[in-house]
C-alpha cells in the first residue's frame, strides 16, 4: 500500500481449518496465533518505515459448516460485497483453504494471476485419496476455480514429485 492512502482497506478472515493438514496438527490455531502475535508488532514497510493509512478491518473467523470450502468462499465473497474495494487477507488453518479464497477473489477479478511462495508445489491431483487436500491446492486453483495454468506463479519450490511437474507443464 502507499503511505497515506487512507482509501486501502485490509479484510482479514480466519479460516482456521486443518482437516486435510499431514504430518502435525495445529494449523487450525494459525487465525488466533496470528492475531495474537499482530497485537504487538508493528506495520513497516520493506524499507523498515511505519506503514501508515491502512485500515484493517479484522473480519472474524468463518463459521465451518459440514462444507468446510464453500462456507470459506460464501463468507470471503460476502466480506468483498460489502467493502468492494477491500484487499481480502485470509488467516489459516491448512492449505487446503487458499482455493476458495481465490475463488472469491476470482469472482470479483476474472483476470486474477495467482503466485504462491512454498516449498512444495501443492499440484497433485488427489493426495493419499483427498483431491481436497492441503497438496492439491494449485490444482483445485485451476481446474475448479479457472486461474489458468500460465496466471500462475510457484515462487521457492524446493521439492516436487514428477506428477505435479506433469501438471505443470500441461
Amino acid at each position: 500500500t502507499k503511505k497515506g492512502d487512507e482509501g486501502t482497506k485490509a479484510l482479514i478472515l480466519g479460516c482456521p481449518f486443518e482437516d486435510t493438514a499431514s504430518g502435525r496438527s495445529g494449523a487450525a490455531a494459525g487465525p488466533a496465533a496470528i492475531r495474537h502475535w499482530g497485537e504487538s508488532a508493528e506495520a513497516i514497510d520493506e524499507f523498515g518505515g511505519i506503514i501508515t493509512g491502512l485500515q484493517v478491518q479484522d473480519l472474524g473467523d468463518v463459521v465451518l459448516d459440514a462444507v468446510p470450502w464453500q462456507s470459506i468462499e460464501d463468507t470471503a465473497q460476502y466480506a468483498l460485497r460489502q467493502d468492494p474495494d477491500g484487499f481480502l487477507i485470509g488467516l489459516g488453518g491448512d492449505h487446503s483453504v487458499t482455493p476458495p479464497l481465490v475463488a472469491a477473489v476470482a469472482n470479483r477479478y476474472p483476470d486474477l494471476v495467482f503466485r504462491m511462495l512454498d516449498a512444495h508445489a501443492d499440484c497433485f491431483d488427489t493426495y493419499n485419496g483427498d483431491s481436497k487436500s492441503h497438496a492439491c491446492v494449485v490444482r483445485r486453483i485451476w481446474d475448479t476455480v479457472g486461474i489458468p495454468v500460465a496466471s500462475t506463479g510457484l515462487v521457492g519450490l524446493r521439492s516436487f514429485a514428477h506428477a505435479e511437474l506433469d501438471s505443470i507443464d500441461k
